[in-house]
């Protein structure tokens, strides 16, 4: 949990400063995709729509395609943690 937790303080630090595409990147980062923590998983979900509900809406598209078009890694994580139980 500590590193979902430290993870969402370097999510909010870039976003404070309006750097959403890094935040976006960070929030991304070590998915707790084997986890069976549901509080883990959530907290983890949390960070990611954090990020997601900051950015303006016509640019979503274009940062999901530059963010996922170079990793496909990141695809499995934005699907993992966009994923509702």
């Amino acid at each position: 949990m500590e590193d979902v937790n430290a993870r969402g303080a370097a999510v909010n630090a870039l976003i404070s400063k309006k750097s959403y595409n890094e935040a976006l990147v960070k929030s991304l980062e070590t998915p707790p995709l084997g986890s069976k923590s549901q509080e883990i998983k959530d907290a983890n979900r949390d960070t990611v729509f954090k990020v997601i509900e900051v950015i303006p809406d016509k640019d979503i598209g274009t940062r999901a395609r530059r963010l996922l078009g170079d990793r496909t890694g990141r695809c499995r994580s934005l699907c993992g943690a966009l994923a509702v139980p």
